[in-house]
């Protein structure tokens, strides 16, 4: 495992959060291996289609949106999460828009990473 990130819905309390791990290898739905080198925003919401969790609220992984979060401003707002606005997430958990086609590394570094707190904020879009 290369990483490990804790994922939360907008709209949903802390303790709704899940876990998604990442390896050294992914096989996209296309049955195409990526090394992790490769591995791609777009491939992680790829990967998030596959929970039940993200299913139950999101069909498409092109009607989501991935924020990178500052994991001790979201524990400082811990009772406030539920009724956060993507607007918040920006503003007050110094959230970073993650864009699909970047590199995943690009946001996340395998030895700087708080293993307990919440990693990424994911917002259902409409488009």
């Amino acid at each position: 495992m290369v990483l490990s990130l804790n994922c939360l819905i907008l709209g949903q309390t802390s303790n709704k959060c899940f876990t998604e791990d990442i390896g050294q290898t992914y096989r996209d739905d296309s049955k195409v291996e990526v090394e992790f080198s490769n591995f791609k925003v777009s491939h992680f919401k790829e990967k998030l289609l596959r929970e039940q969790i993200i299913k139950d609220v999101i069909q498409d992984k092109n009607k989501m949106d991935l924020w990178k979060v500052n994991s001790q401003k979201v524990d400082e707002e811990e009772n406030n999460l539920q009724k956060f606005t993507e607007s918040d997430i920006k503003d007050k958990l110094g959230g970073e828009e993650m864009n699909p086609r970047y590199l995943f590394s690009k946001y996340f570094k395998v030895d700087q990473m708080d293993i307990q707190g919440i990693h990424i904020f994911v917002v259902p879009t409409s488009t």
